[in-house]
């Protein structure tokens, strides 16, 4: 194989190392951002920009340095096409056109770097929704469970229990009270009320707090 031969297929080996490298780049700055991205809902929009900004920005520098290794390599393999003293002996060779090569890595730079932000706008507006319906969630969580309406339940039970009373009963609205306050009543009450409390309640309800409150003052 001729000196020629030689210098191209280096060029190729090392052309193809940086194309590696660049495929490589992108993979690892893609991933860091779908990282990102999923660890990120609390505190999204900061941290999703700054690592789509990043996987840009990588993407970018990659693909330059991938054009710019292309453009040396070809320059050189130009030169060496150029100045080589056996060049009529390898008719099969071609002379590399150097501006489609780089064209097309240039092409190969803009595509993935639209694919790359096409992905980021994608995963924004995901994001954006979800944040979206957490805030609207948020917001809708302090009207559930009111508390006039419970306590308006409460009043018109208060105020039908009022309603029964039982013939017999020691005093007016005595199926109403409580039994706590029915034995603080008692404590100034006179015997005959106390005898008609426990008469009362021995037929009724049977409340041992009141029939205890009632016994012990009557003895």
């Amino acid at each position: 194989m001729t000196t020629l031969g030689l210098q191209l297929r280096e060029s190729r080996d090392r052309l193809t190392t940086r194309r590696t490298a660049f495929v490589t780049e992108a993979r690892e700055a893609a991933s860091d951002f779908g990282l990102v991205t999923r660890n990120a809902f609390a505190s999204a929009w900061t941290e999703t920009k700054e690592a789509g900004q990043s996987l840009a920005t990588r993407t970018r520098d990659a693909g330059l340095e991938l054009i710019g290794a292309l453009r040396e390599e070809a320059t050189s393999v130009k030169g060496a096409i150029g100045s080589a003293e056996a060049r009529p002996a390898l008719p099969e060779v071609p002379e590399p056109n150097v501006g489609a090569i780089v064209k097309r890595v240039d092409q190969l730079a803009i595509d993935l770097q639209k694919k790359a932000l096409g992905t980021l706008q994608l995963r924004l507006g995901q994001l954006s929704v979800k944040v979206d319906g957490e805030l609207e969630r948020l917001d809708a969580e302090p009207e559930v469970a009111p508390e006039p309406k419970k306590k308006k339940a409460k009043a018109k039970k208060t105020k039908k229990a009022k309603t029964t009373v039982r013939e017999g009963a020691p005093w007016e609205g005595y199926d109403a009270m409580t039994a706590k306050d029915i034995a603080a009543r008692l404590l100034d009450a006179d015997g005959a009320t106390r005898s008609a409390v426990a008469s009362y309640e021995k037929k009724g309800k049977k409340r041992k707090t009141v029939l205890e409150a009632a016994i012990a003052k009557a003895s």
